[in-house]
């Protein structure tokens, strides 16, 4: 388990999910799926690591990531980017950029092959201070 920490001052909350809308995922090829915000340099969130090839999609499309939730300093970007790589081959690359907002949604799309996949970012503020328990 590798732990890092950086700090964003100010942040907003980011909901990823990735939905498959044409083709499918190639055979036979690895993949990663990663999240990180451009304010802490080229660290990332892995959303979701594949080393066998096989991708989770439910009926709708919607790849089954193990991370959806990242915090997005509001003054820099969301970066969603995937790599892809077979045994002997290149790797293959793409990444989506977001400016993030207060609340909302936010689409783009990512592309491999045949296989188009469009990212949805939900977004949220973080509050600040702690609710209080009287609150619960």
């Amino acid at each position: 388990m590798e732990f890092m920490l950086g700090e964003i001052a100010s942040s907003v909350e980011a909901t990823v999910f990735v939905r498959v809308t044409d083709g499918s995922w190639p055979d036979g090829f690895r993949g990663q799926f990663a999240a990180r915000t451009s304010s802490i340099g080229q660290e990332k969130v892995i959303l979701l690591d594949f080393g066998d090839g096989n991708v989770t999609v439910n009926a709708d499309g919607i790849m089954k990531l193990s991370r959806h939730v990242v915090s997005v300093d509001v003054s820099g970007k969301l970066k969603v980017s995937f790599k892809a790589w077979q045994d002997g081959c290149k790797v293959v690359e793409g990444e989506v950029v977001f400016t993030p907002a207060k609340a909302g949604r936010s689409y783009g799309t990512l592309r491999f092959g045949s296989c188009r996949m469009e990212v949805l970012v939900a977004w949220s503020l973080i509050s600040r201070e702690p609710e209080p328990d009287y609150l619960m």
